[in-house]
């Protein structure tokens, strides 16, 4: 549901309570006009002052929540609730809980009661008014606030004490000297100046309940308009029988209850759905810095990447350079020694480095375009004994290699990348002449098993340490020989490797004897589906 028809949808909800509290509340009046039967009037002395005091609480909590929402939201509508509610608190005080009826006579109570309830609904119509639709941009809301509530009860006291002054001459409320107990049905001798007060009251309660219901975000959840139409119809019903300044309850303080019991429910409801929405927005938020958290680390680790990306172009880059620096340094210095066939075959062999060399410059640009898949494979068919001599033909100790390849597989077509793949071999063979002795031979093996070519480097050195057989497949990673033995390198060789032997689908292994040496191996898929896949 989009908000639009949310707030349509809670609006009509909000329209059916408070019509069908003012259709009840319409159908009780009436029906009390015609049925005395039905008229509430009982004596309860001991009742009042608790009932004032609970209606006094309710307000000030009340005011209290309507500053809270002013001094978060700077809404002129919660401020003027707020001193709607701030006069009420003081009339419910002074004529409440303070004055009881030993000190007011009914009329010159009903008289100042009346003014500060009317007041409060002044101060409630101006909040729905465009008064309150401005919004009260101050720093301090606490200075407004109290600067304002000052002012409001100042003007309430303006009103009330002439008024006081003048008791004498008010007219009265009622004709009758009949005691409340004994009056069998309305009031008798109902004034004009009591049903005047009454009607206005009540009209300004109502139109304020109306005011409150066309608003986008309604105040106390919505419960605010319901609780105006009940104080409005506990004029009417004060008007009929005035028992606030008595020891007699009446339909009236029933009706003034009801309005404390809605806007409590409605200050509860109002609470918890600020809590809701808090609760919502710290989830928000946390999913939020969540996100936040990840893409940082997403940046940290393609930073990671690009630098590992970065060690390992050199790695590669490096490897035909020392190649072909050795080649160049042997024909130098053996130039005399040297026939035209074997400076051929050296010369040959320098071409095929620097070939090789150009071939990685030019997949440069494409490795760095992504920082997660460092090599994009370019597969075509080839014959695994052809790469096999085309590996051995590139390596500076190729008199110490030995093969052991059956005809059969020699004869084996793969779908690999082939300049990857003569990498692997590089590395394997390069690691294989530095930690084994000068001179030891070096296998180079092919087998099928299963579904894959395993392709296999065995040498005669001091083997891997059996706790290094995982690890030294890792970035920048140097087995204990290594730093034993001082034999140079970057610790990327088989992390590298490892990386383009995946990307073929297949894995990559060392099983070591410390006495008989090491032997690499690593598997290809020969299914053309499987080959790259990973």
């Amino acid at each position: 549901m989009s908000v639009p028809e949310s707030i349509a949808s809670r609006r009509r909800a909000q329209l059916v309570v408070v019509g069908v509290v003012l259709a009840g509340l319409v159908a009780w009046t009436l029906l009390i006009l015609v049925t005395p039967v039905l008229r509430f009037n009982v004596a309860w002395p001991s009742a009042r002052l608790p009932l004032e005091t609970a209606r006094l609480v309710v307000a000030t909590l009340a005011a209290a929540l309507a500053y809270m929402r002013f001094s978060i939201s700077r809404s002129g509508t919660y401020l003027f609730i707020a001193l709607a509610f701030v006069v009420l608190v003081a009339n419910q005080f002074a004529f409440g809980v303070v004055l009881q009826s030993s000190i007011v006579e009914l009329d010159e109570g009903a008289y100042l009661w009346t003014v500060g309830r009317l007041l409060t609904g002044a101060m409630l119509l101006a909040g729905a008014s465009s008064w309150g639709s401005r919004e009260i941009r101050s720093e301090r809301p606490l200075r407004v606030f109290l600067g304002a509530a000052a002012g409001s009860v100042a003007l309430l006291s303006a009103i009330q004490i002439p008024l006081w002054l003048l008791r004498e001459d008010l007219p009265p409320l009622a004709a009758s000297d009949v005691p409340l107990d004994q009056v069998s049905g309305i009031l008798p001798g109902l004034t004009a100046v009591n049903l005047g007060l009454g009607l206005v009251g009540a009209s300004v309660f109502l139109l304020a309940a109306f005011l409150y219901l066309r608003l986008e975000r309604p105040a106390f959840a919505g419960w605010l308009p319901v609780a105006l139409v009940l104080a409005a119809f506990s004029h009417v019903h004060y008007m009929l029988m005035p028992t606030v300044f008595g020891d007699r309850l009446s339909t009236g303080d029933v009706l003034r209850l009801a309005f404390s019991g809605v806007l409590l429910i409605g200050l509860v409801s109002d609470v918890r759905a600020t809590y809701l929405a808090e609760r919502e927005r710290q989830r928000e938020l946390t999913l939020a810095y969540e996100a936040e958290r990840q893409r940082v680390r997403d940046l940290e680790a393609s930073d990671r990447s690009r630098a590992e990306l970065l060690g390992m172009l050199t790695h590669e880059l490096l490897h035909p350079v020392a190649a072909t620096r050795t080649l160049v340094v042997a024909l130098l210095k053996r130039w005399g020694d040297l026939d035209d066939e074997a400076r051929r075959e050296l010369v040959g062999r320098i071409d095929a480095q620097t070939r090789h060399l150009v071939t990685l410059a030019e997949r440069v640009p494409d490795v760095s375009a992504s920082t997660e898949e460092a090599f994009r494979l370019l597969l075509e068919e080839r014959e695994v004994g052809a790469l096999v001599h085309e590996a051995l033909a590139m390596s500076t100790d190729r008199r110490r290699i030995e093969l052991a390849i059956p005809e059969e597989v020699a004869r084996t077509r793969i779908m690999v990348d082939p300049v990857r793949l003569l990498e692997v071999f590089r590395n394997l063979l390069s690691n294989a002449a530095k930690f084994s002795p000068d001179g030891s031979p070096i296998l180079i093996g092919v087998t099928r098993t299963g579904p894959d070519l395993v392709f296999h480097v065995k040498d005669r050195g001091g083997g891997v340490a059996p706790e290094e057989t995982e690890r030294v497949f890792g970035p920048f990673v140097r087995g204990a020989a290594a730093a034993r033995e001082g034999v140079p390198g970057a610790g990327l060789g088989l992390y590298v490797s490892k990386r383009i032997v995946e990307g073929h689908g297949g894995r990559i292994w060392v099983e070591s004897d410390q006495e008989r040496g090491a032997t690499f191996s690593f598997s290809l898929p020969l299914d053309r589906e499987r080959a790259g896949s990973a």
